[in-house]
């Protein structure tokens, strides 16, 4: 699914300052801040768009809380792990599909197979 992200509804969300970067942290505990960031955010794109489409947008938003949950805990191995697996689906359809040319869409098979080798190989260096 192509999300139209030019309609005003979505221009409204992004224009929130709430949802400018870089966050500012109160200082107390970054991971509630990061938490309650994400729950606005999803609060309010799903005002816009199908609770299905949310459910991979909430799984993203945990991946990335997961991984910062390790990183503080002393676990950086298993951070690196949370934000492989998101940046993985982030280049496979059908997030990473519409950034492909026809041509690339061609050579989609051997470029997936090649950096899930690449990472696999990296995994097993350590």
């Amino acid at each position: 699914m192509i999300l139209d992200v030019s309609a005003s509804q979505f221009r409204e969300i992004f224009q929130n300052e709430s949802f400018h970067l870089p966050i500012r942290w109160d200082g107390e505990d970054f991971v509630v801040t990061l938490e309650s960031l994400y729950t606005e955010y999803i609060d309010r794109i799903l005002q816009v768009i199908s609770k299905e489409t949310v459910k991979d947008i909430r799984r993203d938003c945990e991946l990335i809380i997961k991984a910062v949950n390790h990183y503080l805990n002393g676990y950086p191995n298993k951070a690196y792990r949370s934000m492989e697996v998101l940046m993985t689906r982030m280049i496979l359809p059908p997030v990473g599909k519409y950034f492909l040319t026809a041509i690339d869409e061609f050579k989609y098979a051997n470029l997936t197979d090649s950096i899930l080798c690449i990472c696999s190989e990296l995994r097993g260096s350590r």
